[in-house]
């Protein structure tokens, strides 16, 4: 009860079937937690998967104890087939890029996180490596780029009031960085509301907000879409600095009505970072919110 009253870092378990994706994505992790892979999982994850473990009476986690059991030769074997990656992320001082750059990180990732301002990266891992430069240095954006196999993206305007173009002018360089470097993968967080038609989807008071914004955010994508590498743009609705869920609604055209108009930055820097590989959302413009 108290946890509830000071705000829960938890899924809420009693909301969500056995068979989801939240309680299948745990289960999956549960053999790691033996090993020292366990050291890249969230805090939470691991709690979580000591909740469904001692909590048989519940749920059907006999496979969880199974896991927990699986000889060593097994273990490693499966901690083996989990694929680390080398990424690049820009717009890593924001509130999404951070979170981005904490959860890469932890997961055992290698991150170039490309700032133009350094000391405003409040995090540090040995796993992050912090490269000072700006959009407009292609030169620098493209060694930055060299060698990775992701490109993650997450700037926002720096002014509401006057046009701005640091979000569609930077991707172009990176895009640009990307075609010469023979990089593919780029995630992108755009918007709500972004898109041929899809303004209606925003309330009133928010499209005279965010006109500005939204319009550099069309550009973005539409210079994105044009090009020949393998994007996926996340158009999370309302952005709040609240811990991740885990309970994301994803609705694949990204242009029809959601259920909710909230989500966490770590939520949908978790969707970012689950799509390093996945296939799922490759030159689709996914709108995330919470499931209500």
């Amino acid at each position: 009860m108290d946890a509830e009253k000071k705000g829960s870092n938890y899924i809420n378990l009693s909301f969500i079937p056995t068979g989801s994706v939240e309680v299948e994505s745990l289960l999956s992790t549960a053999k790691y937690i033996a090993t020292d892979y366990r050291a890249r999982l969230l805090p939470v994850t691991l709690e979580m998967l000591m909740f469904l473990k001692h909590n048989c009476r519940f749920w059907d986690v006999s496979h969880v104890h199974e896991a927990l059991q699986l000889p060593d030769k097994q273990i490693k074997m499966a901690t083996a087939a989990i694929k680390l990656f080398k990424v690049v992320i820009f717009g890593a001082t924001g509130g999404t890029g951070l979170e981005l750059c904490r959860q890469a990180a932890e997961a055992g990732h290698t991150v170039t996180a490309y700032v133009r301002s350094p000391e405003k990266l409040a995090i540090k891992h040995p796993n992050i490596v912090c490269v000072k430069g700006t959009l407009e240095d292609a030169a620098a954006v493209e060694a930055a780029v060299r060698d990775k196999d992701a490109v993650l993206v997450a700037l926002g305007s720096r002014s509401l009031l006057t046009r701005d173009t640091a979000c569609s002018a930077g991707t172009r360089v990176i895009l640009d960085a990307m075609k010469n470097t023979g990089v593919r993968r780029i995630v992108v967080c755009s918007s709500f509301g972004v898109g041929p038609d899809n303004r209606k989807l925003v309330p009133w008071f928010l499209r005279i907000l965010l006109y500005n914004a939204l319009i550099d955010k069309d550009d973005q994508e539409a210079d994105i879409q044009k090009s020949d590498v393998d994007w996926i743009i996340a158009r999370p609705v309302g952005l709040v600095d609240e811990p991740a869920r885990g309970n994301i609604h994803v609705e694949p055209s990204g242009s029809i009505p959601v259920p909710c108009l909230r989500i966490s930055r770590a939520d949908v820097a978790a969707f970012m970072l689950g799509q390093l590989e996945d296939r799922t959302y490759v030159h689709k413009t996914p709108t995330l919110c919470w499931s209500v």
